[in-house]
């Protein structure tokens, strides 16, 4: 099933469904009212089944939509994306080409929601809760960690704000084997305006401090190396950044790196951090390969 949440302008519930079906791009022709009939649709967790009562402005209002009303199958998260899970946390294995959470377009697919409905599906008489605490670039595959009660949002996002949990990445670089293989970047980065792209550079008066260590793994051939990524900080398109500064772009990265047929040679591919409810060492490490 697919999740649309929308928030409510003080319409009463049924009008509100009804546009925002009828605004959704890649539906069948089914009529609205056989799409609400076949769907669930929640206030903040809890399940309504009378469309017609008025809703608060503000309100947030969720639809889970099954598969068979879209003729672009949605993106599903299944059992073989799911890293570890427990009543407290789900760690899942972002593909590429996916956003983390929403974007501007509406129903657009997102990891985020894509969650929320896979959790959901185990027991439809309540939304699911679900947490997010950190996030991939959309061409960037790999783990994110996101909790499964509020009572696991502290120990997680105190971890993040004092830089307690590790995540190491893999990149595909284009250039000469690095020397020494192991380095660390410290430049500062900041959001270049005026471009049409949204991007960052480095900017050693006005930039933002960012940290990042390299190790040198393997070569693939003679131009082509993986490098192990650790960030320290995590400023937007930090690896990325940092990487092109040491004239080793990342294969793929139409932005700061080489243009490619093949996708951002990007993956989180270690997540390592203290359990919120056991204290436990998680120590968790991703399955996918690298498809170059």
């Amino acid at each position: 099933m697919k999740l649309i949440q929308v928030v409510s302008s003080g319409l009463k519930l049924e009008t509100l469904l009804t546009n925002t079906l009828n605004s959704l791009r890649h539906l069948t022709r089914e009529t609205p009212e056989n799409l609400l009939k076949a769907s669930h649709v929640y206030l903040r967790e809890k399940k309504i089944v009378r469309h017609q009562v008025q809703i608060k402005k503000g309100t947030i209002v969720s639809i889970l939509i099954p598969d068979q009303f879209f003729v672009k199958i949605p993106y599903v998260l299944t059992a073989e994306q799911i890293v570890y899970e427990d009543s407290d946390i789900i760690v899942v294995d972002k593909p590429p080409g996916l956003s983390t959470q929403s974007t501007q377009t509406p129903g657009e697919d997102h990891l985020f929601a894509a969650v929320i409905a896979y959790l959901t599906e185990k027991n439809p008489s309540k939304l699911a809760y679900v947490g997010l605490h950190h996030r991939l670039d959309r061409d960037t595959s790999g783990l994110i960690l996101l909790t499964k009660k509020s009572s696991a949002n502290k120990s997680i996002s105190d971890q993040f704000k004092e830089r307690k949990i590790n995540k190491k990445y893999l990149a595909v670089v284009e250039g000469e084997k690095p020397h020494p293989p192991k380095w660390k970047t410290e430049a500062p980065i900041r959001r270049i305006f005026g471009s049409k792209e949204f991007r960052f550079g480095i900017d050693h008066k006005k930039g933002d401090a960012a940290t990042t260590v390299f190790e040198y793994q393997k070569s693939i051939n003679e131009k082509h190396h993986i490098i192990e990524c650790q960030p320290i900080t995590g400023r937007t398109h930090q690896i990325r950044i940092h990487l092109a500064s040491h004239k080793l772009p990342i294969l793929g990265d139409r932005t700061y790196g080489v243009k490619s047929e093949k996708r951002m040679q990007l993956h989180a591919y270690r997540l390592q951090f203290i359990h919120p409810k056991t204290e436990q060492k998680m120590d968790l490490i991703s399955s996918r390969k690298m498809d170059f």
